[in-house]
């Protein structure tokens, strides 16, 4: 399953760690604050899309397709 996670904060980071031991694929991060992600997805390893808003996440077709998923923090 891809996964989009909207707010990076102390929560949200057990949840990318769960996920990434789970196997899932994390294809988006959102936060207002950007470096946010890019922090968590340098600690975990992963290259997500990084986004400062969650308009361009809800709004993209193809994110939803296949079986794709979003969490929102």
């Amino acid at each position: 399953m891809k996964v989009g996670i909207i707010g990076i904060g102390a929560i949200s980071t057990m949840h990318i760690a769960a996920l990434c031991e789970l196997g899932e694929e994390i294809v988006a991060l959102c936060d207002i604050l950007p470096e946010r992600c890019r922090l968590a997805a340098e600690k975990y390893g992963i290259a997500p899309k990084i986004y400062e808003n969650d308009v361009p996440v809800f709004t993209r077709e193809d994110f939803f397709r296949d079986n794709e998923s979003v969490y929102i923090q």
